[in-house]
């Protein structure tokens, strides 16, 4: 299953994510970058999850900040914070 996952991700959803992205920073639209980064960033965890083995390189702390950042987001009513995601 993982192997269908991975080729679905790389023949996919990064060529297409990779086009939105390089929309969005010529449109200078920060939002749809954070928001096109978070969305990326928890399909690439989502699929290291579904691995055999599972890859969980992600701890209760890194759970927490995302958490925060996805709280911080709703309460601006923007999203406009994802510096957790390009970073971590």
């Amino acid at each position: 299953m993982y192997i269908i996952f991975i080729k679905e991700r790389v023949n996919n959803v990064v060529p297409n994510r990779i086009n939105q992205i390089k929309e969005a920073i010529s449109n200078k639209d920060l939002s749809q970058l954070c928001q096109l980064t978070m969305k990326d960033s928890n399909n690439f965890h989502a699929v290291c999850r579904d691995s055999f083995p599972c890859i969980n390189y992600m701890n209760d702390t890194s759970c927490l900040i995302q958490r925060c950042v996805e709280s911080l987001n709703d309460e601006i009513g923007s999203t406009i914070v994802c510096i957790f995601y390009i970073v971590w």
